[in-house]
């Protein structure tokens, strides 16, 4: 809903008015797969970030825990280098170097 209000003879738009705010829903439909502690060992570490600075990667359980300052994601394989996650639409790319080794996150 807008608000109008006339002014000086023309009719300003005031203000929107919305109801009934909430968070999108997030149907995950992305399908994990499972990775050897080989697989998760070469994406753990110590990484800089062009998106979000410094991070780190560790394993937990099955999938991975990603750190950014006070916050972790968890962080479930759709392949053996993409991850997501399952509360939010969130992917994770990890690219390796020559060694097969994480070299950084985007």
């Amino acid at each position: 809903m807008q608000l109008w209000l006339k002014e000086n003879g023309s009719w300003k738009m005031k203000r929107i008015l919305s109801y009934n705010h909430h968070a999108p829903t997030h149907g995950n439909k992305r399908k994990e797969v499972s990775l050897t502690m080989v697989q998760f060992n070469r994406l753990t570490g110590n990484f800089s970030s062009g998106k979000f600075g410094q991070v780190e990667v560790k394993i937990t359980n099955d999938h991975l825990a990603l750190m950014i300052g006070n916050k972790t994601f968890d962080l479930f394989p759709q392949s053996d280098t993409s991850f997501f996650t399952k509360d939010r639409d969130l992917i994770f790319d990890f690219h390796l170097d020559g060694k097969d080794k994480a070299q950084r996150i985007p």
